[in-house]
């Protein structure tokens, strides 16, 4: 019994760490792409929208620094 529970832990860590990782990477992905589509817009004299953009980048990376620092918060 003690070997099945030890397994199940195990894989569902292992879970976790996968989902934890795709998080990652995928707001990653997203922060980058509201960067360069924030520099298109900026160079394209729409400056609103490249402002808005720009915010909602940094918003989003204090978040994903706050959630990868943060160990109570499992991403299931």
């Amino acid at each position: 019994m003690s070997l099945i529970y030890t397994t199940s832990v195990f894989l569902k860590s292992l879970k976790l760490i996968k989902m934890k990782t795709l998080f990652t990477v995928l707001m990653v992905i997203l922060i980058a792409m509201s960067g360069f589509a924030s520099s298109r817009l900026f160079t394209h004299f729409h400056y609103g929208v490249s402002a808005l953009l720009t915010l909602t980048s940094i918003v989003a990376l204090m978040l994903l620094v706050n959630i990868l620092a943060n160990k109570r918060i499992v991403l299931h």
